[in-house]
């Protein structure tokens, strides 16, 4: 039919041409954007893009499907849920958050155990310096006692007033040097020493300057003795002097006249001049003994002949040959 106008309405034919006309470029556009998302969504370890564009027609994107809805639906209540977790687990009932709260005790506790575990080390240090206190006072009573132990042994080997060995010690030295001389095939001298008239000095002027005087004596024998010889004190007024491996019978002699020499000396003590002489008698191992008794015995026995000498000394020998 004709319009107002006069003119003619297009026919169907001539609307669905003209339909085609505007759809075709629309279309071409939509392929092209759907080529460009595939090409991109070929692109290895990329964020999936999507292109968009503006067309003449929008296209509308494909909708869910029911299960798909219902999928996603799940999962947003699981995510919902799990966030509901982590929330409830970092807040109180109150809605403060605990983790603060949480920071603050584990802080309180290790400060807590840090003292506590000074604490402790405090008192292990205390304890520690105590033994230590108590190991010192023990380590100088054992010292002491060690000293005092080494000092009553000493005394009980040497003679009080001169410092000599004793009696005693004086055996020892003996029995020792008789052992080593048999073993070795040595001689060996005993000189039995007596101070002449000893007993008028402790009459006259007292034990105490007697005591001086015996000191004094003492320190002359013990300046003249050889390295390997022993002099001691025998008790009293006598002295024993030891000498090993004499080649000569001279040798002694000679020993014995440097005695009495040193011992005739004047002392002088407390201002007031002494002079002591000493008779000396002279045994011979193995000749005349071979144990400590036979060989004190043999020199006691020429030191009593021995002061009826001018020489002030004797060898046992003489006996049997006057």
């Amino acid at each position: 039919m004709p319009d107002k106008k006069g003119k003619k309405e297009p026919g169907n034919a001539t609307r669905a041409s003209v339909r085609k006309k505007r759809e075709k470029p629309c279309m071409a556009k939509s392929a092209r954007i759907a080529e460009l998302n595939l090409e991109i969504a070929r692109i290895p370890e990329q964020p999936s893009v999507t292109m968009t564009g503006t067309v003449d027609k929008i296209i509308p994107s494909p909708r869910p499907s029911q299960p798909e809805k219902a999928q996603i639906a799940v999962e947003g209540a699981d995510r919902q849920k799990q966030d509901l977790r982590i929330e409830n687990a970092l807040t109180d009932e109150h809605g403060d958050d605990v983790r603060l709260e949480q920071t603050l005790s584990q802080n309180e506790q290790v400060q807590s155990t840090v003292a506590k575990c000074g604490q402790e080390l405090s008192e292990v240090n205390v304890q520690l310096r105590g033994e230590i206190t108590e190991r010192k006072n023990l380590e100088s009573e054992l010292s002491e006692s060690l000293l005092a132990e080494e000092e009553a042994r000493r005394r009980s080997l040497h003679d009080e007033v001169t410092g000599l060995p004793n009696r005693a010690l004086l055996r020892d030295r003996l029995e020792h040097a008789l052992a080593q001389a048999k073993r070795l095939s040595l001689s060996l001298s005993l000189l039995f020493i007596d101070l002449d008239d000893f007993k008028k000095v402790n009459d006259s002027h007292g034990h105490e300057v007697g005591d001086k005087v015996l000191r004094a004596i003492a320190e002359r024998l013990q300046s003249s003795v050889r390295a390997d010889d022993t002099v001691g004190r025998q008790g009293g007024d006598e002295f024993v002097y030891l000498a090993l491996d004499l080649e000569k019978e001279t040798n002694a002699e000679n020993i014995a006249k440097k005695i009495r020499n040193t011992i005739a000396a004047t002392y002088e003590i407390e201002g007031v001049p002494f002079t002591v002489k000493a008779s000396i008698g002279i045994a011979i191992y193995p000749q005349d003994g071979r144990t400590p008794e036979e060989l004190l015995k043999s020199a006691d026995e020429a030191m009593y002949k021995a002061k009826a000498k001018e020489t002030g000394y004797c060898f046992f020998h003489e006996l049997s040959a006057s």
